[in-house]
């Protein structure tokens, strides 16, 4: 069975990747963008966001990032990288084996399966 690769075996990947993306800014290291690339990453591998596109899973990951983000960051300067790491994550990066398919196996434990009522009422 195909799984997308655990965040802790890719890390180091965007690690040597993020300051060659065209949204680096120069003194952001990288404790600024990896909580980015990890939520990105992460909510690849939910099993509720299966099939969904960066369009239709950007309000959720924006609200899960205003709710557990780190102080330093807003979601306006990070947006681009967790997008980056989610579609990195359906992508060659993502897969040990046959890449035409995902297989989704776990949740993160941080991550909201589904918005508050107010937000899922903003956002309609």
């Amino acid at each position: 069975m195909e799984t997308i690769k655990p965040w802790l075996t890719v890390q180091k990947h965007f690690r040597d990747y993020y300051t060659t993306t065209p949204y680096y800014q120069m003194g952001r290291d990288w404790e600024f963008y990896a909580p980015a690339y990890r939520l990105g990453w992460q909510a690849a591998q939910v099993e509720n966001n299966a099939g969904l596109t960066w369009d239709e899973v950007q309000t959720l990951l924006a609200y899960t990032w205003r709710m557990f983000s780190p102080p330093f960051a807003e979601w306006e300067q990070v947006c681009t990288a967790v997008q980056d790491a989610w579609q990195r994550a359906h992508g060659p990066w993502g897969h040990y084996d046959d890449r035409s398919k995902i297989v989704w196996t776990h949740r993160p434990s941080k991550l909201p399966l589904r918005l508050p009522v107010e937000e899922r009422k903003a956002a309609s």
